[in-house]
């Protein structure tokens, strides 16, 4: 369960529209500047033409813009089709740091995105917890099973 008092809200810098928060950020790429996003609010709007990339960091890369929905200013890129370096990136939101503000809930501050950590969630603690709600599952199916198939037989066996 997430600790919403420890969260913030990614905002337009020249605007102030909420554009995420830090429940769908799963990490930044600092060569890029940019804070990556698993979800965006409805605010971010995704261009429908597709670009390319032909030097610097997103050489060879395909890509939408993204624009803020209230001063319609670019505000970040979702890559397409990239080099091996950036497969990890495809179909992700990647929101440009130095455009973001981020509101603080607990503190009621506002503070330059740039000026924020946007560390990586630690996934394995996820998967492990995962795998242990799987395999509880997988074992109350298999009991199941075993119920189904006796009250079967023993059905089979009165007639």
């Amino acid at each position: 369960m997430a600790d919403y008092r420890n969260c913030s809200v990614l905002q337009c810098m020249t605007c102030n529209t909420v554009l995420g928060d830090s429940l769908g950020i799963c990490g930044e790429v600092q060569s890029l500047q940019s804070i990556i996003c698993l979800k965006v609010t409805e605010d971010v709007k995704v261009d429908k033409k597709l670009e390319m990339s032909l030097n610097g960091q997103l050489a060879f890369s395909t890509y939408q813009v993204l624009h803020c929905a209230g001063c319609h200013g670019a505000v970040g890129l979702a890559l397409h089709s990239t080099p091996e370096h950036l497969s990890a990136l495809r179909n992700l939101f990647l929101l440009r740091k130095e455009l973001m503000n981020c509101y603080m809930l607990r503190s009621g501050t506002c503070v330059k995105a740039s000026k924020v950590n946007f560390k990586h969630r630690p996934v394995d603690k996820n998967i492990k917890e995962l795998k242990q709600d799987l395999e509880a599952q997988l074992k109350q199916v298999k009991i199941l099973e075993e119920m189904m198939e006796k009250l079967y037989t023993d059905s089979v066996s009165v007639v």
